[in-house]
């Protein structure tokens, strides 16, 4: 009898504890808002989006999302005007996987756009074609949208494989999207795919560039080459030093077209290679901007990255610290207003490599990591924040519809839009101690005060914001809410404030999103799988004045 008895107080116990520790898990959060330092000040066109290079027939995991529309060479350019002016000043980025068989002009082998199938290359495509009637209709419709253009040059024009290296290229896919059985013998035979032999032919980039340069426009940053250097190239992995040459070249041709105020020169446009970047910063001291992609949270084919997308722990490591990068370079002093320390910029970001995954990063689910990436790139020092894609693949903040007649707004659009609109240069520490699944993030406005970006990636818990020593000010706020519509996480409906997001010709005729205008003295209330944003105008503080 003692023993049961002891039994069922240690039932009632291990009850209660559990039924304690519950509630904890299920209260809502309250947080501070403190203001304690400038964390970093970012580029004024932070905000970038690229057009990639795909064709239709380009495919993973069993969809085909490049569709005719999707593409730089195959979308209609005029319908991309509005979302553009809606977000100005954007930056526009040329490049992707086949920057590197992209051919200029006069240098073009094929009819354009061309990307024809070619199972000698990596990427199961050929070389493509831009006209110069195409890239002349690029630079007028940013100079009518008030975007700025990053350009990829093809880093292997002029450059070959060796001898005998082109039949054993025959059917090698990029390593990624082999089965763990086919890697091995794959990862021998790409030793020789890999290689590059020849100095790199400027020809192409002279007439693309000099065509600019006579018409009086000048890209914002140039980029050399993508995803071709070191280890962890794909189409190839060229040297340092063979790079650097490479780069040097580049570098004189833009001094010589824009002798006054160069583009800024950005490498190498792939993923982080600790050691060999290393190298490049030493061998290159010109570098304006180390420019890296990052897709944090894996291929398109993975199921697991639904989850990924709303996990903190993996929305923590979505973005490098600009510090620690440089840092692991080898510099002795890693902070970017220092003397000839390359800024950092992510070149290409979109969440999920692959083209993105269907029903995940082009609906509202994708949206809280590309908030929350915004905001931690910001306060990390990353100064320029490049989102793939404009439109195309499974990750576009822009949808082809209509016949490519049109486009429409997927939910991430408007997460660009509205950092755009509230969020100004410089990014703040914000002392507030908040639970890892409410992202505070906080900058100074544009036209002055206090604006935030609230994301609250927790299903069943709210949070409250409390303004503190902003309280007074704070009733003058104006809030945000999106949240998801009839459709939930996995559909594009999403809800501003309550009411559906206007279509992209209405917002081009003014009709932007109502308001909501927080009540006196009262916090900010963050719903469940809510992503807010709020200005607060009048709010002060000596990092904004």
């Amino acid at each position: 009898m003692r023993r049961r008895l002891l039994l069922l107080c240690s039932t009632i116990v291990i009850l209660q504890l559990l039924l304690r520790l519950d509630w904890f898990a299920s209260r809502d959060a309250d947080v501070e808002l403190v203001v304690t330092a400038v964390a970093a000040v970012v580029d004024e066109q932070f905000v970038c989006a690229t057009l990639d290079l795909w064709p239709p027939e380009k495919c993973n995991a069993g969809t085909c999302p490049w569709h005719r529309g999707s593409s730089f060479l195959t979308a209609a350019l005029p319908p991309l005007l509005p979302a553009l002016k809606a977000l100005r000043p954007l930056t526009l980025r040329l490049g992707g996987s086949l920057a590197d068989h992209l051919h200029y002009g006069d240098a073009c082998t094929v009819a354009p756009p061309g990307f024809g199938a070619d199972d000698h290359s990596r990427f199961g495509f050929g070389d493509g074609c831009l006209t110069e009637a195409r890239w002349v209709a690029l630079n007028e419709l940013c100079a009518a949208a008030g975007c700025s253009l990053v350009l990829t040059l093809n880093a292997l024009a002029g450059r070959r494989r060796p001898r005998g290296c082109r039949r054993q290229c025959l059917g090698l896919k990029v390593l990624s999207d082999l089965p763990m059985h086919a890697k091995r013998n794959a990862a021998r035979r790409a030793a020789c795919c890999f290689n590059r032999t020849g100095a790199w032919d400027p020809s192409e980039a002279r007439a693309l560039l000099g065509l600019a340069a006579r018409r009086g426009w000048r890209p914002r940053a140039v980029a050399y080459g993508n995803e071709v250097a070191g280890e962890k190239g794909l189409e190839a992995r060229l040297s340092v030093e063979t790079y650097a040459e490479g780069l040097a070249a580049v570098r004189d041709l833009l001094r010589e077209l824009w002798p006054a105020a160069p583009p800024t020169l950005i490498a190498p446009d792939g993923n982080f290679d600790a050691a060999w970047m290393a190298g490049l910063v030493r061998a290159v001291p010109f570098l304006d901007a180390l420019a890296v992609h990052v897709y944090a949270f894996g291929a398109g084919g993975n199921p697991h990255v639904d989850a990924r997308l709303t996990d903190p722990e993996w929305m923590d490591g979505s973005v490098p610290d600009a510090d620690e990068l440089r840092g692991a370079l080898g510099g002795a002093d890693a902070r970017a207003d220092a003397a000839g320390v390359p800024r950092v910029w992510v070149s290409e970001a979109g969440g999920v490599s692959n083209s993105g995954r269907a029903n995940a990063t082009d609906v509202l689910l994708s949206s809280f990591w590309y908030a929350d990436a915004l905001g931690l790139a910001a306060r990390r020092g990353v100064r320029t924040f490049c989102r793939q894609t404009l439109v195309g693949g499974h990750y576009g903040l822009l949808r082809p519809g209509a016949g490519g007649r049109i486009v429409l707004a997927n939910p991430d659009f408007w997460v660009a839009w509205f950092w755009r609109r509230l969020m100004g240069r410089t990014a703040l520490d914000v002392g507030a101690t908040a639970p890892r699944w409410l992202r505070v993030y906080a900058h100074c406005g544009p036209r002055g005060g206090i604006a935030l970006c609230v994301v609250n990636v927790d299903a069943h818990r709210a949070a409250r914001v409390h303004f503190g020593a902003y309280r007074g000010l704070a009733k003058n706020r104006e809030e945000y809410h999106i949240a998801a519509g009839p459709g939930g996480l996995r559909a594009r409906d999403l809800r501003i404030n309550g009411e559906p997001a206007p279509t992209l010709a209405a917002l081009d005729g003014g009709a932007v999103p109502r308001a909501r205008h927080g009540a006196p003295a009262t916090p900010l209330r963050v719903a469940p799988s809510t992503i807010v944003f709020v200005s607060v105008p009048r709010a002060r503080t000596e990092f904004c004045e």
